[in-house]
């Protein structure tokens, strides 16, 4: 199966990513259920969905199979915007986003006349489809109902091997929440607002994302909010905003976000707040170019630098894009093997 590009669209099924069929992955607090049904699954190289939780309740969610292996994931309430996610990596402007949003299949469109390649697609899909699945374990929704053949064409990636989804599900975890103690110990992403402080020095990293993440915290939006606003995941913005943080660009603002989604604003939201189905796209009409302005709002603070914690956070952040990079070259080894075993040329 080849990746394939589709338009997001709401998605009235959630899918979290489960971590192993041990005790080690009951332990690390996914649904055993879906494991076993996964794995079941495997077994019978089934292709079709793997549908978890309640429509009646908005807290559903399905899981694309192909033969066993994850290729898409759905979540209740919540719409990836791939497109704002390529503006905040630097691959594609916003003027271009623009063009690219009046098409059905704007990932397919940009890939195909040359503004971005194959590879930072997948690279996006791939995100969403990794912080969705493990999102859906998380929240404990029971025992999946299969669905034979049913298949879809939105936010696609190479079909990846359960025990290599509950795996990274796992480390993603663990590394998210490690890393957003460095920021806060009381809030979640979800509540704690962050704002710029008075530093004026240069960004500790050239990398597209971090300044697009200084340019959108605002001292209102809660880090999810910001997320959601410049198609990151949870995951994705706590580290950056950590290393913000860190390097005493940002700081947190007493009290919490008062705003109250109507969406999820981030796939790691499911199971943690319901909202109702059939929305629309939350994605806004256009994007604009990041910002790296220094709020005026920001009190003056002199903002400690640890240099341990930054080189620590971009070990990590060196460490997670190098796993994900060796997963892609595993499933990318194994799906030739399977093809080969297969007599079939890729």
């Amino acid at each position: 199966m080849a990746l394939t590009f589709g338009r997001g669209r709401h998605a009235d099924a959630a899918g979290k990513a489960p971590t192993s069929g041990s005790a080690a992955s009951r332990a690390a607090g996914h649904d055993s259920a879906v494991v076993s049904e996964w794995r079941a699954a495997v077994e019978e190289s089934f292709t079709g969905t793997l549908e978890v939780g309640e429509r009646a309740h908005h807290g559903h969610a399905r899981l694309y199979l192909f033969e066993g292996s994850l290729y898409s994931v759905e979540l209740a309430g919540y719409v990836a915007d791939p497109i704002t996610r390529l503006v905040t990596a630097g691959a594609i402007s916003p003027a271009d986003a623009a063009g690219l949003r009046s098409s059905a299949t704007p990932e397919r469109v940009a890939v195909e006349s040359g503004l971005v390649t194959i590879d930072a697609v997948a690279r996006v899909h791939q995100e969403y489809l990794l912080a969705s699945a493990g999102a859906a374990l998380d929240a404990r929704l029971g025992r999946p109902r299969r669905h034979e053949g049913e298949v879809t064409s939105v936010l696609c990636t190479e079909p990846v091997s359960v025990d290599d989804v509950l795996a990274a599900a796992a480390m993603r975890r663990e590394r998210r929440e490690s890393t957003w103690r460095l920021v806060s110990t009381e809030a979640t992403p979800a509540a704690l607002v962050v704002r710029r402080t008075t530093s004026t020095d240069p960004l500790p990293s050239a990398l597209p994302e971090l300044a697009a993440v200084a340019g959108a915290i605002d001292g209102v939006r809660s880090v999810d909010d910001v997320a959601c606003s410049l198609g990151l995941t949870r995951a994705e913005a706590v580290h950056l905003v950590a290393s913000l943080v860190a390097a005493g660009f940002a700081e947190t603002v007493p009290g919490t976000s008062g705003h109250a989604p109507d969406r999820l604003l981030v796939p790691e939201q499911f199971g943690e707040v319901s909202v109702a189905a059939g929305l629309s796209n939350p994605a806004a009409a256009s994007v604009t170019a990041p910002s790296t302005d220094v709020m005026p709002e920001a009190e003056p603070k002199e903002a400690p630098v640890d240099p341990e914690v930054i080189a620590r956070i971009e070990a990590e952040l060196a460490e997670a894009m190098r796993a994900e990079r060796d997963l892609a070259a595993r499933i990318a080894q194994m799906q030739e093997q399977l093809a080969q075993a297969r007599g079939v040329h890729p």
